[in-house]
């Protein structure tokens, strides 16, 4: 078992803002990996023909997840204005009063086998 937390999120670009998105992003990543230490991994990848982004997050543990959280509030508004997110998936080991926390995102989780 590992305190490690993963998410992956779904997100279709806005129509016309794919240039736009892909220039916060970098911001975005270059933020996180200067200022979170517990970030472990921050990609970003895109179907240009769909127009879909996927993101991979991956934390040392739930605590340097809720500090992303808080860390990149500065670009969520932007992010908003470029994308919408479709689906949000959860894995680890997280317990109910965790989840509780995270409800609000209406995410699917797995955890570890």
């Amino acid at each position: 078992m590992t305190d490690n937390i993963m998410f992956l999120i779904e997100s279709e670009i806005l129509p016309g803002k794919e240039a736009e998105l892909r220039g916060v992003v970098r911001e975005l990543g270059e933020h996180v990996t200067a200022t979170e230490p517990g970030t472990l991994r921050y990609d970003w990848f895109i179907n240009t023909e769909a127009q879909t982004v996927r993101l991979v997050e991956e934390y040392d543990s739930f605590e340097s997840a809720m500090f992303h959280g808080k860390n990149y509030a500065k670009f969520r508004i932007k992010l908003d204005e470029l994308r919408v997110v479709t689906k949000r998936t959860i894995c680890g080991d997280i317990s109910d009063e965790t989840k509780a926390t995270l409800d609000l995102l209406q995410p699917e989780y797995f955890q570890s086998i």
